[in-house]
Parts: C-alpha cells; sequence; structure tokens
C-alpha cells in the first residue's frame, strides 16, 4: 500500500460509517481519518483508493474501508469542538468549581445518584456509562418528573433529581449537536 492524496478526504476528518453490510458492526460509528492509501489491484482492475480510519471503540481501533462507505462530518467544523475555550481570560469565565459544583454540591449528589441507578436499571453489571438508545424521551420525561417535583419516586429516588438528569441530558445533547464533543460517559 501507499500513501496518496484524496480528493475526497484529508487526515485528520471526521468521518462515520454510513452503509455496507459487512462493516455492519461498524454502522453508525464516528472516527478520524488516520490515513489514505492506495491499495493495489489484485489483477486487472484498477487500484481502489483506501482510507484507514481510527474508531474509537474497544475492538476497532483503526479499519482500512472503501471511501464510499464514510460520510464526511463536518470537513470544515464551524468552530473547534472544545468544551473549554483556549484563551485563559475566557477559561476563567468557565467556574466549573466555584460557578457550579460550589454552588449545587447536594443537588449534583443527587443527580450523581440518579445516574448510578439509570445504570444498575439499564445496564446491569457494566461500568457506568449513558445508555443513550435505551431511553430518549428526554423532554417528556423531565416535564412528568417536574410535575412531581418535591416528592419521592416509586424507586426512592426524587423526581426533581430525575428532573435535573433530563435536563442535563436535553442541553449535553444540543451541545453536542452543535459540535461539542460527545460526552465521555456516553455509549
Amino acid at each position: 500500500m501507499t500513501e496518496e492524496k484524496s480528493t475526497m478526504f484529508k487526515v485528520g476528518d471526521r468521518v462515520k460509517v454510513i452503509s455496507s453490510c459487512w462493516y455492519s458492526s461498524l454502522h453508525d460509528v464516528e472516527g478520524i481519518i488516520k490515513a489514505i492509501v492506495h491499495v493495489p489491484p489484485p489483477s486487472v482492475a484498477p487500484a481502489n483508493e483506501t482510507i484507514q480510519v481510527d474508531f474509537k471503540k474497544p475492538g476497532y481501533e483503526e479499519w482500512y474501508l472503501d471511501p464510499k462507505d464514510l460520510v464526511v462530518l463536518p470537513l470544515t467544523p464551524t468552530f473547534t469542538p472544545s468544551i473549554l475555550p483556549a484563551d485563559a481570560t475566557e477559561r476563567k469565565k468557565v467556574p466549573l468549581g466555584t460557578g457550579v459544583l460550589d454552588y449545587f454540591p447536594a443537588a449534583l449528589a443527587e443527580v450523581a445518584k440518579i445516574s448510578y441507578a439509570g445504570n444498575q436499571q439499564h445496564n446491569p453489571g457494566e461500568t457506568l456509562h449513558w445508555a443513550r438508545g435505551k431511553s430518549t424521551d428526554q423532554a417528556d420525561t423531565m416535564l412528568r418528573h417536574f410535575l412531581e417535583r418535591g416528592t419521592l419516586d416509586s424507586d426512592g429516588q426524587r423526581h426533581s433529581a430525575k428532573m435535573c438528569w433530563r435536563a442535563l441530558a436535553i442541553l449535553q445533547l444540543e451541545l453536542e449537536a452543535e459540535g461539542y464533543p460527545v460526552a465521555r460517559g456516553a455509549k
């Protein structure tokens, strides 16, 4: 294989596999292009451009794929996908400790309990993570918990804490849709 230039992609592009039946385990999985290589043809057929993709998924760290099986996520993002500003002055305007944790320590501890209880319910025996596909009706669920705020749910957890968890989920999904990185604890 020899490294080549691609007319469709460049190294560093974010891509997502969208098709190909034998790559079905990679369907809808994002990655970063590590290399663009030229695979020599086995016989008379023309050489195929192949993209080496690094997926951030265990067991799928590097795959060589045909470009027609990929869709490029924004080649030129509207902003650098970062959670915090790069500028030191601007970073000080995001006081995570003194502006959030110090304001709401008990409330955030209750929300953390909801994360743990939800993981036990939806992913028993698995490492704590947000299994996004298992409960997606964030807004309706948040409002149902809002109606019962100040009381405990049937599992003994606070409706208000569950409401906050759903509100955070809505905000996180909105930010990711705008280009922020996918949450580390999401699957």
